[in-house]
């Protein structure tokens, strides 16, 4: 009997842990550049998700150092969702949920920073002479805080 409540003790606890998945670029098809920048005071990451509408699916990009960054090609003229964020200390954790259009061949810049009450998210299309556009498609998402496991719906 000790054994078997031992047994379903685990069982539980292995069954609500998240099982992450890591990113897989697409390797084929229309394509688009991002370049996530982490402005931030701590490690940062990406979640990219299968799903747009509800951000299901969610993959994990590779750790992005505070001051560094890092670049993903995804499917061009698909809408994409992503949360990009980082660790501003031990107890807070600044996250940005958002959604645009990426359009085939063009290349995109987001940033996380600081900012006073909390963080803030960049995006803009960089054009061939380096300059910034505006990203008409963007908006900006509001994370589910009732989150089970990756495959469930993390924003609204």
């Amino acid at each position: 009997m000790k054994y078997s409540s031992l047994y379903f003790s685990l069982l539980f606890l292995s069954s609500c842990a998240l099982n992450y998945q890591s990113y897989s670029e697409p390797k084929v098809g229309p394509l688009s550049t991002i370049e996530f920048v982490n402005s931030g005071t701590g490690s940062g990451s990406v979640s990219i998700f299968k799903e747009h509408s509800t951000c299901k699916g969610r993959e994990l990009s590779e750790a992005i150092a505070s001051g560094s960054r890092s670049y993903i090609k995804v499917k061009g003229d698909s809408m994409f969702s992503f949360a990009f964020g980082y660790k501003a200390n031990e107890k807070q954790y600044c996250r940005i949920f958002g959604t645009f259009l990426p359009i085939t061949d063009k290349t995109y810049y987001v940033e996380v920073r600081p900012e006073q009450g909390g963080c803030a998210l960049k995006l803009k299309e960089k054009s061939s002479d380096d300059t910034f556009l505006e990203v008409a498609s963007f908006k900006k998402r509001i994370p589910k805080k009732d989150v089970w496991d990756e495959n469930s719906s993390f924003c609204e």
